[in-house]
C-alpha cells in the first residue's frame, strides 16, 4: 500500500514538475486531475475498504473522469464545427472569387471584342472615305481633261475659223477673183 501511494505521489510530482515548466492550460489541469483520481482509486482499492464503502467513491471518481472527458469531447466537437464552418466559408469565398474573376474575364473579352469591332468599323469608314475621295479626284481630273479637250477643240475650231476667214479675206482682196 505504501508503494502504491509512493507511485501516485511520484506521478503527481512529475505532473506538477512538467506543468510548472509549461504554461498551464485547461488540458494540463484536466490530466493532473485524472492522475489524482486514478491514484485515489488505487489507494481506496488497496486500503482495505469493503465494497459498500468503496462503491460511492468509485462512482464519484468515475463521475469526475467522465465529466472531464465529456467536457473535452464537447470542446473538440465545437472546435471541429468551427473548423468546418471556417472551411465552408473559405470554400464559399474561393467560389465567389472564381466567379468574380470569370465575370471580369468575360467583361474584358466583351470590351476587347467591342474595341476590335469599333476599330474595324473605323477602318472601313476610313477606307470608304479614301475611295470616295479617289473617285471624286478622278471625276474632277476627268472633267478637267474634258474641259481642256473642249477648250483645245474650241481653240482649234476658232483658229480654223480665223484661218478660213483670213483665207477668204485674202481671196477677196486679190484682184481678179
Amino acid at each position: 500500500m505504501a508503494l502504491i501511494l509512493a507511485v501516485a505521489f511520484l506521478l503527481l510530482y512529475c505532473a506538477l514538475h512538467v506543468f510548472v515548466r509549461q504554461k498551464i492550460d485547461e488540458s494540463a489541469i484536466r490530466y493532473f486531475i485524472i492522475v489524482m483520481v486514478i491514484g485515489s482509486a488505487v489507494f481506496v482499492l488497496t486500503a482495505g475498504y469493503d465494497d459498500k464503502q468503496a462503491a460511492p467513491l468509485y462512482a464519484l471518481f468515475g463521475t469526475l473522469v467522465g465529466y472531464l472527458f465529456g467536457k473535452s469531447q464537447g470542446e473538440t466537437d465545437k472546435a471541429s464545427a468551427d473548423k468546418a464552418a471556417a472551411d465552408k466559408a473559405a470554400a464559399d469565398k474561393a467560389a465567389a472569387d472564381k466567379a468574380a474573376a470569370d465575370k471580369a474575364a468575360a467583361d474584358k473579352a466583351a470590351a476587347d471584342k467591342a474595341a476590335a469591332d469599333k476599330a474595324a468599323a473605323d477602318k472601313a469608314a476610313a477606307d470608304k472615305a479614301a475611295a470616295d475621295k479617289a473617285a471624286a479626284d478622278k471625276a474632277a481630273a476627268d472633267k478637267a481633261a474634258a474641259d481642256k479637250a473642249a477648250a483645245d477643240k474650241a481653240a482649234a475650231d476658232k483658229a480654223a475659223a480665223d484661218k478660213a476667214a483670213a483665207d477668204k479675206a485674202a481671196n477677196l482682196s486679190k484682184p481678179g477673183t
